[in-house]
C-alpha cells in the first residue's frame, strides 16, 4: 500500500514538471528534462520491470555486415546515453541507434529492445542529441517525422537529417552483397519555419540581412562549406548574437 502510494505521489510530480516544461517549450534539449530526472529515477526503482522503458519489442541486428556503410549511427555496439520516454528522463542507458530504420535500441537485463518511437521525445547517445520532430504546423519546413540531430540548438537552430538507403549489386563470385548509400541535409530554424541549407550560397541568402558581417565572419575565421557542419554551427551562433 505504501509502494502505491509512493509510486502515485512520484507520477503526480513528474506530471506537474513535466506540464511547466511543456508551457515552455515542446522541444527543451534533453538537458533540460533533467530537472525531474531524480524523480524518474524514483519511480522507476519503485515498479520494478513494470516501468515505461519495458514497452518495445525485441530488436534483432542485421544478419550480415553491409559491404559499404553500416545502418547504424557512428557504431554498431551500445553505448551510454539518456532518453525522454514517455515524459520520464532517464540516463545512463545502453543504447544504439538504428538510423536506417529510425529506430532507438535499448539493452536491458541482457535483451535488445527497440523502443517505440513515437514515445520517445529526445535522446543522447555519444555527446550526440537527437530530438524526434513532427512533420505538422508546429513544424513548418519539416520534410518528415522522423528523428533529427540538434547540431546548434539556439533560436536559429541547425538540424541534420541522415537519410539512409541500401542498394545492391550483383556479383559472381559474392552473391548479392548489400551497401550503405547515406545523404545527408541541413535545416536552419528562420523564425518558426524551418529551411533547408545545403549550400553557403543559401545559407547568406537566407542571412541576407547581416550578408556583408556573416561574409566577413566566414572570411576572417577561414571556413568552407567542405567543414559544412562547423561553418553551419558557427554561423547560426554568430548570427544570433547579431540580431539578439
Amino acid at each position: 500500500m505504501i509502494l502505491r502510494i509512493l509510486a502515485l505521489l512520484s507520477l503526480t510530480l513528474i506530471s506537474h514538471i513535466e506540464k511547466a516544461f511543456t508551457q515552455s517549450t515542446s522541444e527543451d534539449s534533453i538537458l533540460r528534462r533533467s530537472a525531474y530526472q531524480h524523480t524518474a529515477v524514483f519511480y522507476y526503482e519503485q515498479l520494478g520491470d513494470q516501468t515505461v522503458l519495458n514497452n518495445g519489442s525485441r530488436y534483432e541486428k542485421y544478419p550480415r555486415p553491409f559491404r559499404l556503410g553500416s545502418a547504424y549511427f557512428l557504431t554498431d555496439q551500445f553505448t551510454t546515453g539518456s532518453v525522454v520516454y514517455d515524459g520520464l528522463f532517464f540516463d545512463s542507458v545502453s543504447l544504439l541507434f538504428d538510423d536506417l530504420q529510425q529506430l532507438l535500441v535499448l539493452r536491458k537485463d541482457g535483451y535488445d529492445l527497440q523502443l517505440v518511437s513515437e514515445r520517445i521525445s529526445a535522446f543522447t547517445i555519444s555527446g550526440h542529441e537527437f530530438l524526434r520532430l513532427n512533420a505538422d504546423s508546429a513544424h513548418p519546413g519539416i520534410p518528415g517525422t522522423r528523428f533529427y540531430e540538434v547540431l546548434y540548438s539556439g533560436p536559429s537552430r541547425i538540424l541534420k537529417l541522415t537519410d539512409k538507403t541500401i542498394q545492391e549489386e550483383a556479383f559472381l563470385t559474392e552473391g548479392i552483397p548489400k551497401y550503405m548509400v547515406t545523404r545527408d541535409d541541413y535545416y536552419m530554424k528562420w523564425g518558426k519555419v524551418y529551411v533547408q541549407v545545403n549550400s553557403k550560397d543559401r545559407l547568406l541568402e537566407l542571412l541576407k540581412d547581416h550578408k556583408k558581417e556573416i561574409r566577413r565572419f566566414i572570411e576572417k575565421n577561414q571556413l568552407g562549406w567542405e567543414d559544412k557542419e562547423i561553418l553551419l554551427v558557427r554561423v547560426a551562433g554568430y548570427y544570433d548574437q547579431l540580431v539578439k
